[in-house]
């Protein structure tokens, strides 16, 4: 057997192992709302492998996903397609908005994490070499930079559910 632990489209470890924790909180996902945001981060090379793999797993388990992110950090057509195919089949819904304040307002789970800007990840693609992948990056980090205001912080937590999870792909060190 093969097991794909990540790839450029899908995370489906991580994927699976935040349905499992949900379904374990919940129960049911039905009706549960989620919000996957992007946020912003100082690097820029993230893969879009979670976010997407979280858009079209959940809503086939009845979840209201809500994708924020600004202009300029889409997700891959397909990934898109199959959230909203995943939605009918499952139960669930998807929807896409601008504004990470419009995607926490009442959730109950907020998924924050930052991946890079698409077209200047398949700009990287066709670099040749170090010098293009260096102005790459230096287009890539200002406009990053451009939306320092994407964050999750205690103001955008408030807009959330009163009990709402906070959930992240990577281990954080509160405080540290």
């Amino acid at each position: 057997p093969i097991v794909n632990l990540q790839c450029d489209f899908d995370h489906p470890t991580q994927s699976l192992a935040d349905l499992l924790f949900l379904r374990d909180r919940f129960g049911d996902l039905s009706g549960k709302k989620i919000a996957v945001s992007w946020a912003y981060s100082p690097s820029y090379a993230k893969p879009l492998s979670v976010p997407q793999g979280l858009i079209t797993l959940l809503p086939r388990f009845g979840a209201k996903v809500v994708l924020a992110h600004p202009k300029g950090y889409r997700l891959m057509d397909e990934a898109l397609t199959r959230a909203e195919a995943g939605a009918k089949a499952g139960g669930g819904s998807f929807e896409v908005v601008d504004t990470m304040d419009e995607a926490f307002a009442g959730a109950d789970v907020v998924y924050p994490k930052s991946w890079g800007p698409m077209a200047l990840m398949e700009e990287r693609l066709s670099a040749q070499g170090a010098a293009d992948l260096a102005e790459i990056e230096a287009r890539a980090l200002d406009q990053n930079a451009r939306h320092r205001a994407w964050i999750c912080d205690e103001d955008a937590m408030a807009k959330a559910a009163s009990d709402a999870l906070y959930m992240h792909c990577l281990p954080a060190d509160i405080g540290a």
